[in-house]
Parts: C-alpha cells; sequence; structure tokens
C-alpha cells in the first residue's frame, strides 16, 4: 500500500481546515442570533390604555370595573319635580361624599354593585325622585415599580391595569417574569408568575393593580433558548423546577420531524462552549438546564 505523498497530505490538511472553517461559519451566526435573543427583555403582549374616553369605555361596558379614587359619577333625580344633577367623587379613603344623602363606604365595590346601592340610598330618602347614575370618568394613580430594572420607576395606572401593564415598559434582560412581588397599600405581599398568565391563560397570575400598590420584579435566575423542531422557538425563563420536558411543553411541542432521543444543549462553561446529547425518551425530560443554555431539537 502506497502512503500518501507529501502534496497528498497538504492537500488532506487544507481540506479538513476549509471544512472546519465552513462548519464554523455556518454555526457561529446561529449561535449569535441565539445569544443576541437570551439578551433581550421578556417579551409582555398587549398595549396600555391611555385614553380617556376609552378607558372609560371599558369601565361601563365591564361589569368587574372596581370603584377607584378618583371614579366621577353623575347623579341624577327630581327633586319637587325638578332635575337636579349631583356630580360625586370617590376619595382616597373609598367615600363618597353625597351631601344630603350621607356618605357611602364604597371599599371592595364594582361599579356594578355601587350603582344600586345610590340608587337605593336616594330613593329611600327622596321617593319617586327617580335616581339614576352614570359614570363620567375614572380614576388614575401611579404606582411604584422596583427591582431588577434598568431604575425605579412610578408608572400610571387605573382601575383595569393589570400587572402587566405596569410592568411591561420596565423589563430588562436581567428581569423576571417569573417571580413579581405586589405589596398592597395593607402591607399584604403577594408573588406573582406572569408567565403562566402570559403563556398558560393564568388570569390569577395578572392580577389588577390598586392605588397603594408596589411592584417589585425579580431577578431571572435561568433563561434559555429553544429552536429546531420545535413548534415555537424562542427565548424562556424557567421557573425552579422546570425541567427540558416542561421547556419542550412551553414551545408547544415539536415537530413530527424531531428526534427526542437527540436533544442538543449547547452550554457556555468557563468561557467554552460545550455540547451535551440529551436523550428525553431515556431521560423522562429530568436533564437540568443552566442560565443561558442554547436548546436545539434535531
Amino acid at each position: 500500500m502506497m502512503r500518501p505523498t507529501h502534496t497528498e497530505r497538504a492537500l488532506a490538511r487544507l481540506a479538513l481546515t476549509a471544512a472546519l472553517l465552513l462548519t464554523t461559519a455556518v454555526f457561529l451566526p446561529a449561535q449569535t442570533t441565539e445569544r443576541r435573543l437570551l439578551a433581550l427583555p421578556p417579551e409582555v403582549a398587549g398595549t396600555a390604555v391611555v385614553d380617556p374616553a376609552e378607558r372609560l369605555q371599558l369601565a361601563v361596558a365591564n361589569s368587574l370595573y372596581p370603584v377607584t379614587p378618583g371614579d366621577v359619577y353623575a347623579l341624577t333625580y327630581l327633586r319637587a319635580g325638578d332635575p337636579v344633577v349631583t356630580e360625586l367623587t370617590v376619595e382616597n379613603d373609598y367615600t363618597i361624599n353625597m351631601g344630603l344623602f350621607g356618605r357611602l363606604d364604597v371599599r371592595n365595590t364594582t361599579f356594578t354593585e355601587l350603582r344600586p346601592r345610590i340608587i337605593q340610598t336616594v330613593d329611600d330618602a327622596l321617593p319617586r325622585s327617580l335616581p339614576s347614575v352614570a359614570m363620567t370618568s375614572v380614576g388614575v394613580f401611579r404606582v411604584r415599580v422596583l427591582g431588577a430594572i434598568a431604575q425605579s420607576r412610578s408608572v400610571t395606572a387605573w382601575g383595569l391595569s393589570r400587572l402587566s401593564d405596569v410592568v411591561r415598559d420596565s423589563l430588562t434582560a436581567y428581569s423576571s417574569i417569573r417571580s413579581i412581588t405586589i405589596v398592597s397599600a395593607a402591607g399584604v405581599s403577594t408573588e406573582y408568575d406572569l408567565f403562566r398568565a402570559l403563556d398558560l391563560g393564568d388570569e390569577s397570575q395578572d392580577p389588577l393593580i390598586r392605588p397603594g400598590d408596589t411592584v417589585t420584579i425579580g431577578r431571572a435566575e435561568r433563561v434559555v433558548h429553544v429552536g429546531g423542531e420545535v413548534n415555537q422557538s424562542g427565548r424562556i425563563e424557567l421557573a425552579p423546577d422546570d425541567s427540558l420536558a416542561d421547556v419542550l411543553a412551553y414551545v408547544r411541542g415539536t415537530t413530527a420531524q424531531a428526534d427526542l432521543s437527540r436533544v442538543r444543549v449547547n452550554r457556555t462553561e468557563d468561557g467554552t462552549v460545550r455540547t451535551h446529547f440529551v436523550d428525553l425518551t431515556a431521560l423522562d425530560g429530568r436533564f437540568e438546564l443552566a442560565d443561558r443554555d442554547i436548546v436545539t431539537v434535531l
């Protein structure tokens, strides 16, 4: 058997080098794109309602609209046959001064519940006065947003503002949407997982914001990128107990071409990218992902 000549060996080395360079040229741009996506803040879909007229329409149409300090209502009734129109304002202590009809405590009340109370109060004092109540404007208030954001800020909110509305424009690449705490005016602290509301439709995790609330955004501990043969690729923040199988559920599952016995996980350790291949059919999805992992379903 003939040994390869010096020229043949040199050509072989050149071919191998070219192949490696070609592989690197194809691989790095994809990695760069994925790393860039990991450096973006979490996306919270939707747009805050800022137009006063639109807010009023939404409040009137929503039977669960909570009575909010700053709300203004128009009370109309007959007195000695003449129409009287009185403006009622919800004060900061959640009371309404109705003048000669007294004062109402309206805390923890919706406008749908309040309207008949006001009508009954007037009717009791002035029978056959035909009272009616209409909302004419909604109250607004400021909410303090703190935590893992560029800087603390105050955000304008109103009666139908949700947690997602007040954090949407404050999030950074290191902000968590899995751990957000609201401290109420009464000092009650409650933690919310906004991801479950946005991704899984759990509205209890995207509550209405109330006057006096303070919102603190936690720091994201594990963020990964998932791509390849999945139905919805992208950046995902993981909860402490989320596994690789959970992540694949978050991306709406895999395509028919997916090979779950060979899922690639690229992980940066000490400045070096190391590649792991995970067999989900054998591990039952319990492989633990690390922060900044790039997962590709082949």
